[in-house]
């Protein structure tokens, strides 16, 4: 499931969105996991009480993400 900038003007919106879709679709004592990018994801999750995984895609520096607290930061390895 997903939920996505362009379905809502407000990021909490969004989140909050997935979370009742997750409910719909799951049922009411789901556990809701978001995988975001960006510190606005990080602190979003946060506000629908949920865990979040902030996953560095090169446009932020790792420490960023760890900064706002996620519930588990993740770089991808370096491949040659």
């Amino acid at each position: 499931m997903g939920s996505f900038g362009d379905a809502c003007e407000l990021r909490t919106a969004i989140f909050d969105n997935a979370v009742a879709m997750a409910r719909k679709v799951i049922g009411s004592g789901c556990t809701v996991c978001f995988i975001g990018d960006t510190p606005d994801d990080i602190l979003a999750a946060r506000y629908v009480n949920a865990k979040v995984v902030a996953v560095s895609t090169g446009r932020l520096k790792f420490r960023n993400y760890r900064a706002s607290i996620p519930t588990l930061a993740v770089a991808p390895a370096l491949t040659c």
